[in-house]
């Protein structure tokens, strides 16, 4: 497990440089709007899992506390660089999301955003971002997974593989399935792109 992660990290490092270029099409074609739909309500203490380059940081409110993880120290960087400009205050971290170096119960939400599909054990990891949101908290995602169209379906099962190998993402994941397997209530899921991205929002079963 922990050379996996080494490798996401040189992934993810490798990658920093033209992350957001690599990005830009799907923001284009509606993701960034999903991205503000998703955040623009938020307030109080909030950890952004995976936050990466900080391509989120425009959508959240001004009120909101920011904590931003994430494995690779070079897309940290630049997310640092990105919150410089945008004067935006936002407390970055590198650690590992399935183990988080958090207190239970300190955030009032916690966002994930196209990072399900790469953590080797992503249940662990819904696990953590429970364990330390506070009792009225919220889960928030904007996750790729597989399809509920029939072709597009066929396609992400063909490449997921070869996929696999240059990415490190998993293609055909169900975050659905994956939230239940964690022991999460979905209270809301909508999905688009042929049914292929999800927004979800998340709270323990005990809420």
């Amino acid at each position: 497990m922990a050379d996996q992660k080494e490798r996401i990290k040189n992934c993810y490092d490798t990658k920093a440089g033209f992350y957001d270029w690599l990005a830009r099409f799907g923001e284009w074609f509606g993701l960034r709007r999903k991205r503000r739909a998703l955040l623009s309500s938020l307030r109080g203490r909030v950890l952004e899992v995976g936050i990466g380059s900080g391509i989120n940081l425009p959508h959240y409110p001004a009120a909101v506390t920011l904590t931003g993880v994430d494995l690779s120290p070079v897309m940290l960087a630049i997310g640092k660089r990105r919150a410089e400009r945008l004067n935006r205050a936002v407390d970055l971290r590198i650690m590992d999301v399935e183990t988080l170096q958090f207190p239970n119960h300190s955030f009032d939400a916690v966002v994930s955003t196209l990072t399900l599909c790469t953590y080797p054990d992503p249940i662990r990891a819904l696990r953590e971002m429970a364990r330390v949101l506070k009792p009225d908290g919220k889960i928030l995602l904007l996750e790729h997974g597989v399809s509920n169209n029939r072709l597009l379906r066929w396609w992400q099962e063909k490449a997921a593989a070869r996929h696999f190998r240059k990415h490190l993402c998993h293609l055909t994941r169900d975050p659905l399935a994956l939230a239940r397997a964690a022991g999460l209530t979905i209270k809301h899921q909508q999905r688009f792109g042929l049914g292929a991205i999800y927004l979800i929002e998340l709270k323990p079963l005990n809420n």
